[in-house]
């Protein structure tokens, strides 16, 4: 009898226990383009990215569908591994389009004029300052968003140009497609999706130099 109730508390423990580890994040959430998603959940499993996207939901709801999928990232607990995306070997890029693509990236640099500047009213500035910084900045964003799409599309499938791609393609989502409105919340998100583009210009000129080193 008392062997019997003690397998019975057992039981009971480890129902307990595999429960409050099913539901240890929020419950996955419906997106509004019908996915399902849970931000904490991908936020929690995926700290590389939080790095570089904030915990923002849309944020990385956009990363998951942009690159996450493909790489084989769970959108929520409960999830199966997506099937990864195929891909077809192009070769290189011509020296040219490796060039077209400089190019287009010296522009979008350009466009928005002293990028630190804009950070910093950020970092010190009221809610009202870090509002009118986002509405000064919004148009050349957006015109610098055009060209990293741009030249993301250039490059194509072209093997040794998907590093490149990458960097390219995460720049322009994380730019927004216009001036935040006027709340604490919003000129936030903008703050994180500017400060995850100017991460990655970096790493995206050494990835650019190090393409164009080959052809010399």
């Amino acid at each position: 009898m008392l062997m019997s109730k003690r397998l019975f508390v057992c039981l009971i423990a480890v129902v307990c226990f595999t429960f409050i580890s099913i539901t240890t994040f929020a419950a996955p959430k419906t997106m509004p383009d019908g996915g399902t998603f849970d931000a904490e959940f991908y936020a929690a499993n995926n700290p590389d990215v939080v790095a570089v996207f904030g915990t923002d939901e849309a944020a990385l709801y956009n990363h998951y569908l942009q690159y996450g999928k493909a790489e084989g990232r769970l959108p929520y607990a409960s999830a199966t591994t997506p099937a990864p995306a195929k891909t077809s070997s192009a070769g290189n890029c011509s020296k040219q389009t490796i060039l077209d693509i400089s190019g287009l990236v010296y522009n979008a640099h350009n466009i928005e004029e002293k990028p630190n500047k804009l950070l910093a009213k950020f970092q010190s500035g009221t809610v009202a300052v870090r509002y009118a910084a986002c509405t000064t900045a919004a148009p050349a964003l957006v015109s610098a968003k055009a060209l990293y799409s741009q030249a993301a599309t250039l490059c194509g499938d072209y093997d040794n140009l998907q590093v490149t791609k990458t960097y390219l393609t995460q720049m322009a989502a994380s730019i927004p497609d216009s001036a935040p409105t006027y709340d604490v919340e919003s000129v936030s998100t903008y703050y994180s999706n500017i400060t995850a583009y100017l991460l990655l210009e970096k790493p995206l000129y050494e990835e650019l130099t190090r393409v164009l080193s080959e052809y010399n």
